[in-house]
């Protein structure tokens, strides 16, 4: 089972079984506590982190896997900025910055 935390605010641990945890965007909430972090864990390790603003929107993750496609995600960690459109639509871009 994976599990999900969440902080600083409050910390919610919820088992997710690992099979989940890969299918984006289902493995972590997009919205969350004002100014927190989520973190999912698979096999006892740090998986990804999504971090939540001030309105409590997603705006950025970072996955410590290449998703098993190392030609797509070369750089472990990386990261992916979250933006919206003007219509209130999420889009997470595709680039893999790494992560310093």
């Amino acid at each position: 089972m994976g599990k999900i935390i969440t902080q600083p605010v409050q910390v919610e641990i919820a088992d997710w079984p690992d099979d989940k945890i890969d299918q984006y965007p289902h493995s972590l909430p997009t919205e969350g506590t004002a100014n927190s972090v989520t973190k999912s864990y698979k096999e006892g390790k740090l998986d990804q982190e999504r971090y939540y603003g001030d309105d409590g929107k997603m705006y950025l993750d970072i996955d410590y896997s290449n998703h098993g496609n190392p030609k797509m995600h070369p750089k472990v960690p990386h990261q992916h900025k979250i933006t919206y459109d003007d219509n209130g639509k999420m889009h997470r871009d595709s680039s893999d910055t790494e992560v310093k």
